[in-house]
């Protein structure tokens, strides 16, 4: 009898054990130095922090390579699991699950050649522009066009 008892004993000792390590598919595009991957694996910023939470939950990483747009595809048609580096809006509120407490802000920067002179939002008149399509700063700088 003891030796039945021991062997469901280990048996559902085994089974808890692997039901509390989870695949998580993460979405990877190059974005340095917040996230990126390095030997395969997720690193950067984020990518740094998502493998330490994946070691504390005992999660295991599967990163998917892609561009920023096919990741935001891919995440919301199922194919991967997680994707860092997602700002918040109101449309993305309806469509994703975001933690809490955020581990970076966004930020933007401008880059202009030495000669530009660039001083203000209005040097920008005529100009051309590159932004992330389907970025929260797409969307911002859009709308700083428009108005």
């Amino acid at each position: 009898m003891f030796r039945w008892a021991a062997i469901l004993l280990l048996g559902a000792t085994l089974f808890d054990a692997q039901a509390q390590e989870r695949l998580v598919r993460v979405g990877v595009y190059e974005n340095a130095p917040k996230l990126h991957l390095d030997k395969g694996q997720p690193s950067g910023i984020l990518g740094e922090l998502l493998v330490a939470i994946a070691d504390t939950e005992k999660w295991t990483l599967t990163p998917v390579a892609c561009e920023w747009q096919a990741c935001l595809d891919a995440l919301q048609e199922g194919q991967i699991d997680l994707m860092p580096d997602v700002a918040r809006s109101a449309t993305r509120n309806q469509l994703y699950d975001f933690h809490a407490t955020p581990s970076l802000h966004s930020w933007s920067q401008m880059y202009q050649r030495q000669d530009e002179g660039i001083t203000s939002v209005l040097d920008l008149q005529g100009k051309r522009i590159v932004v992330l399509a389907g970025s929260v700063q797409f969307d911002y700088v859009a709308s700083l066009a428009n108005s």
